[in-house]
């Protein structure tokens, strides 16, 4: 089980690598995954959802936002989902994932536990 606290979440596009990428921040808090970017993505999910020992997440994308990897949603913003395979014993962690049909690598390290 993944641990319940704040994690820190990096990801970059290894076809369009213009930098070094962007961050953002989850919490997790028995099971559920909460996070955001500076960008104003939002996504929603948790390990081992939709019978899977995997991690999904909604990606929420804001209207006209862009992704890392090009991808640009529309007026009315954009919903994709994501899933990635993540070991919950490690305190960091990098994986590739498919986001909208673009490989992005994510990176997951554990900051520390939830304000009690």
């Amino acid at each position: 089980m993944f641990r319940n606290g704040i994690y820190k979440v990096g990801y970059r596009s290894p076809l369009h690598d213009e930098g070094s990428g962007e961050n953002g921040f989850a919490i997790m808090r028995d099971g559920f995954i909460i996070g955001s970017d500076r960008l104003g993505a939002v996504f929603t999910g948790g390990p081992g959802l939709g019978g899977c020992e995997c991690v999904t997440v909604k990606l929420t994308v804001p209207p006209g936002g862009e992704l890392i990897t090009g991808f640009r949603a529309g007026p009315a913003g954009a919903t994709l989902k994501v899933l990635t395979w993540l070991d919950p014993e490690k305190l960091s962690q990098t994986a590739i994932v498919e986001v909208a049909g673009e490989p992005v690598e994510v990176q997951v390290s554990y900051l520390g536990p939830l304000p009690e």
